[in-house]
Order: structure tokens, then sequence, then C-alpha cells
């Protein structure tokens, strides 16, 4: 949420650098008396220094401790604002000499793609601007998309609770967990499914002769690794592992059983007991099944999902149970990601588990809210949406002047017999062939720096590649309806009266 004092600096830096740009464009312009006009040839484009931004902005980023969060100071958030801008500015300078690099070897094709080319590779300030625009704007929106899939993922990876989910509970014995998946992954309208067991864990009663306490419990979880991840901040898993809060100040472990007293202080403070490694425990309810947790049986911090998950002790993987652990299992659950949109999905569910069992229900699970992501995805996509616009608007006027510029090449052309369509195809491909270019730069550099920044914030990477699509397709769609929308200019450009001259 930043301050008022931040505006004051936008509001003069946006115009100074306008100034500061056309200062730099202007240096090589000379005005003469007599308007006269020469052409000669650009020169190439330098890239040695245009590497300097590009590698300083992710070197300063990459420098950065990871997972830094809130917890860094002034000069860690000065070095963070000043990667990510160099970042920016590399892709900048990048994209036009990326361009001009390219173009150089285009050779053959069809006409309208020669005209193309030879017109790119007599130089274009107009398209190379474009472009470079195109390029960190396309950039930043990735990074900001895969930002605010992190944000909405880690405001709802803590719970199950979210619009559009189902949990399906269900006796172990009507049908196990993998079974369930798979009825409720054929269910129309249905989009994810994590199923898991759930059982009772007992510890062994502990006695010191004049003492017998006994038939402290806890909840054990049984499920794949995505689920588990849901429910507690693992890491590192594996078919085969063992997790258990072992931070908790109610662990039971076994150096503890001798002590009846410090139990039964556990049990008061808790109300159940999470057995520690190695202890052996009954599993099931009347309790005719035994397991030694393993030894090596991970520590984890539960996530705050609400009561649900208070009492749950032992998250284990299928493969480091016996057997025929499924006798042991009370329920089994799904929670099942739906389309919300869809007002059959419930149905849908109920009835593709409806020959799974006599007894079951199906809730609703709660859908959580929190204003801040919400309305920060929102005015980002705004943001986004607008400055696609804006760079649209300006392609228009640029390619109309560029045509008015044009104008007695456009109607020598006409006049030798070149078809209008040959000409309006060629603008087109003037415009996107640099733009293919330019976003594909963007999208590399879009990646990582989506990806510096979610290490720094210590979030997993993950990629929306559905929304980084709509972006791309987004930028595409702009440019090339806005150089369509310029074509009427250039069909007047190409009648006779423009070969006259003064």
């Amino acid at each position: 949420m930043p301050g008022p004092a931040f505006a004051l600096p936008v509001l003069l830096a946006v115009p100074a650098s306008a100034v500061l740009g056309m200062l730099v464009a202007l240096r090589h312009v000379v005005d003469e008396p007599l308007g006269a006009v020469r052409r000669a040839s650009i020169g190439r484009r330098r890239g040695r220094w245009r590497l300097l931004p590009a590698l300083a902005g992710p070197a300063l980023l990459l420098t950065l401790p990871e997972g830094i969060g809130w917890e860094g100071g002034p000069r860690d958030y000065a070095q963070l604002a000043g990667g990510t801008t160099l970042s920016l500015l590399g892709v900048a300078v990048l994209s036009p000499w990326l361009v001009e690099a390219a173009v150089r070897r285009l050779n053959g094709g069809p006409l309208s793609w020669t005209l193309a080319a030879r017109r790119l590779q007599r130089g274009s300030a107009t398209t190379l601007r474009t472009v470079a625009v195109v390029s960190i704007t396309v950039t930043g929106a990735i990074a900001l998309q895969m930002l605010f899939s992190a944000a909405d993922r880690e405001y709802y990876s803590d719970t199950f609770r979210e619009a559009g989910l189902l949990r399906v509970d269900m006796p172990a014995t009507a049908k196990p967990a993998d079974g369930l998946a798979r009825a409720l992954f054929a269910a129309q309208g249905v989009r994810s499914v994590h199923t898991y067991s759930t059982s009772t864990v007992t510890l062994p009663p502990v006695s010191d002769g004049d003492f017998t306490f006994g038939g402290m419990t806890s909840k054990m979880i049984v499920g794949d690794c995505p689920t588990l991840r849901k429910l507690a901040g693992i890491a590192d898993c594996a078919d085969g592992d063992v997790f258990a809060p072992l931070d908790e100040p109610n662990v039971v472990d076994t150096r503890d059983l001798a002590d009846p007293e410090q139990l039964f202080e556990q049990i008061a403070d808790a109300g159940y007991g999470i057995p520690g490694p190695g202890l052996e425990v009954t599993l099931g309810v009347p309790g005719d099944l035994r397991w030694a947790l393993p030894p090596d049986t991970k520590k984890v911090t539960l996530r705050d999902n609400g009561e649900y998950w208070s009492d749950v002790g032992v998250l284990a993987t299928p493969a480091a149970l016996p057997a025929d652990f499924q006798s042991a299992m009370a329920t089994v659950t799904g929670v099942v990601r739906v389309d919300p949109d869809d007002p059959d999905a419930e149905d849908n569910v109920v009835a593709a588990i409806a020959g799974l069992g006599r007894l079951r229900t199906v809730d609703g699970v709660s859908a959580g809210s929190d204003p801040a992501p919400v309305g920060l995805r929102a005015a980002g996509y705004v943001g986004i949406v607008a400055v696609f616009g804006l760079v649209g608007a300006g392609l228009v006027a640029a390619v109309a002047e560029e045509s008015r510029e044009r104008r007695r090449t456009l109607a020598a052309l006409a006049a030798v017999g070149a078809r209008r369509r040959t000409v309006a195809v060629s603008v087109l491909w003037q415009t996107a062939i640099p733009l293919i270019l330019g976003v594909t730069l963007a999208l590399g550099a879009g990646l990582g720096l989506g990806a510096a920044l979610l290490r720094l914030a210590g979030v997993a990477l993950s990629i929306p590649w559905a929304n980084i699509a709509v972006a791309c397709a987004t930028m595409f769609a702009v440019v090339l309806g806005t150089t369509a929308a310029s074509l009427p200019v250039l069909r007047r450009m190409m009648r006779p009266d423009g070969l006259r001259i003064e």
C-alpha cells in the first residue's frame, strides 16, 4: 500500500523521462532553413553495452537472500527496486538490437514479405520504439501475473476452503481413496481432486506400577504428497515418508513414556497426543493393527486450516504403512474443485459417487475472500489493459504518420502495378515480425523476472500459462488490430496524386 509520498516522484519522473528521451532522439537532427532532407544509411546498433543492464538487473536480484519477504531492510528494498528496474530497462534496450539482428537475415519469400523485410532492413525507428514498449509492457505483465497467481495460491494454499470446492466424506469401507478419486474425476465440471483417508492413532498405555494411563489419541491423515502439502508446510516429500508436528508442545516421544505426570499435563493442555519417532501405536478402532513410526519421521508445521485439522498428529504416505492399512481407515474424503459457473457441478459430483457407498455427505466448503489480493489483482489487470490500449493508440498514430512520410514510395508502387492488398499485407508483416521477436524476448524475460521475485518472496515457482497466453494474445490482437485500423490511410496514400512534388 504505497503512501501519497510516492505519487509526487512518479508525477515528476514520467514527464522528465519523456523529455530526456526526446532530447536523446533529437541529438542527430539538423534543422536547415530550406528544409533539406537527406537520407543516409543507419549504422548497426552495438549490442555490448545493452547487455550491462540486462545482466546487472538479474545479478542484483539473485544476490538478495532467498525468502527475504518482509524481513529486509531499506538497503535490500533499494536493491530489489534497482534490480527490477534494470531488468526491465535491459529488455527495452535489447529488443531493438535483437530485431535489427534478426531482420538482417530475412531473405526470400512472397512479395509482401520481401517488401516488409526490406523496409525493416532499411531501418524503421517507429517500429523499433513500438517493439521496445511492447517488450517492456509484456515483461511487466507476465511478472505481475506470476505474482498475482502466487498471492492467490498462498492465500488459499493454507486451507481447502475456496469458492467452487466440495468436500465428499464416505466410510472407508465403501471405497478406497484412489477409487473415489477416479469416480470424482469422471464427473462433468470437475477441475481437480484431492483425496485422503483418515484414521485414529492411539498411543500405548503407560504405567509406573501404581498409575496406568492410556487411550491418548490423535488423527492420522493418509494421502499423496500434493494432498499432504495442503495440510502442512512440506517441502520435500516422496511416497514412503511420514510427517508429524514434532514442534508442538504435546508431542509424545519415546523418552516421555516413563513419566505419567508429564503425559497427564500434556493431555490436559492439548486434549490429544502426537506420537514421536520410533513409537509403536495402534491404528483405527478397535485398534487391531499396530504400526511403529519410522525413526526418520520428518518434522513439519501444520497449516492453520481451522478446527477441522486441529487434532492431526500424523501425516503419512501410503507406502509407509502396512499393506492392510485400509482396514484401519475410518473415512475417505475427496476435496473437489468444480467449475463455479456450472450450476450442475454439485449434482454431477453426487451422481458420480451414488454407487460407491450408502452413507455419504457432500458439503460445500466455505469460501474465503481477502480484499487486498482481490483489489490488487483487479487494479493490476486494469493497468495492464490501459497500457495495452495506449500502445495500440500510439501505434495507430505512428503507422499513419509513417504512411504519410512514405506517400511518394507507396504511390510509386501503385503506379507500377503493385496491388493494394500486397502492400497492406506487407505493412502487417512489417509490424508482426518485430512484434513476434519482441514478445518472445519479453516472454523469457518476464518468466525470469517473475521467478526471481517469487524466490525473494519465498514462494514456490508456479507459472500461470493460461494468464500469460491471454496477455501475449491480447498484445498481439491490440497491435495487429490497430495496424489494420491504419490501412484506410495507407489506401489514400497510394493514390496517383501522391506522386506530385513541389
